[in-house]
């Protein structure tokens, strides 16, 4: 994640799905806004630091009875459940992306290295 989000990245904003490893050292060199959605397998005592650590916007939702890989492969939709915390994961990525990424020409060109 940090060679994503650090301060030379064409990235203006990111979204991480149920994550291990949270680092302090990596979360010094984010600086764009993040959003984490974190499974029941992702505890909020491996992530204090991290979160103390980061210094732009983020927002960090715990999903406490998913399990790790929820919102991919591991997610069985056939279950009313998991159905209902998927569609709620992607709601909050399109919203976060939606407010943090920029669509305009211009910015296009850039995130593509043409300008």
């Amino acid at each position: 994640m940090n060679f994503a989000l650090d301060q030379h990245s064409r990235f203006t904003a990111a979204v991480q799905c149920h994550a291990g490893w949270p680092a302090v050292d990596i979360a010094e060199t984010v600086s764009r806004p993040l959003l984490a959605l974190n499974s029941k397998d992702e505890p909020d005592s491996e992530y204090k630091d991290f979160q103390q650590a980061i210094r732009v916007t983020t927002r960090f939702v715990d999903f406490p009875n998913m399990v790790h890989g929820w919102l991919s492969a591991r997610g069985d939709l056939s279950k009313r459940d998991v159905r209902e915390e998927y569609d709620c994961g992607y709601e909050m990525m399109l919203e976060w992306l939606g407010k943090y990424l920029d669509y305009s020409p211009r910015a296009i060109e850039t995130a593509l290295g043409r300008v």
